[in-house]
């Protein structure tokens, strides 16, 4: 009877284990997959100018 036990709680373990490891796992490919097209978009929202100014967006995206 113990050795039922036994596996059974190894089996919920391994389990448990399973399902923590593929959660962390998706929630760390939803955290970096972050798309840049906010970004690019934000820089369309007002375009350069000058070509100072295009030129100062090509050296500091950001």
């Amino acid at each position: 009877m113990p050795v039922r036990f036994a596996s059974y709680s190894s089996k919920t373990a391994v389990g448990a284990f399973t399902a923590s490891v593929a959660g962390l796992g998706l929630g760390l490919v939803v955290f970096l997959q972050q798309q840049p097209q906010l970004q690019a978009f934000a820089l369309l929202d007002s375009p350069a100018q000058t070509a100072a100014q295009r030129q100062e967006l090509l050296q500091n995206p950001a």
